[in-house]
């Protein structure tokens, strides 16, 4: 969906991942058409990720946070956080935040 978003609007992309994500979701991110440009970013911490944003967006950047639902395994407390402290930093700025699809553990039997 991002992707396709990203292509609608002839935008790019910057993905931040945990440095322990990148390897695996950045191939898996790669692989999803359409090919829009992308720079895949690896981050530290919250306020590493927020100064990489501030370096490197523009006024007519539209921010997106894939995020995850309170205590999916993915989710945590600084995650939960990145939508306040993109609003509180970038209030101009377009954020739409999207959240990950729950694996509901049914066997679908």
């Amino acid at each position: 969906m991002i992707k396709q978003l990203a292509q609608q609007l002839s935008a790019r992309i910057l993905f931040f991942f945990e440095d322990g994500d990148i390897v695996k979701l950045g191939a898996r991110i790669l692989s999803i058409t359409p090919e829009v440009e992308m720079t895949l970013l690896p981050v530290k911490d919250l306020e590493v990720a927020l100064s990489k944003v501030s370096t490197t967006v523009a006024s007519d950047d539209l921010l997106v946070l894939l995020s995850a639902r309170d205590h999916n395994l993915s989710w945590s407390y600084a995650l939960e956080q990145m939508p306040k402290q993109l609003a509180t930093r970038f209030p101009d700025q377009p954020l739409l935040v999207v959240y990950a699809a729950e694996n509901s553990g049914a066997s679908g039997d």
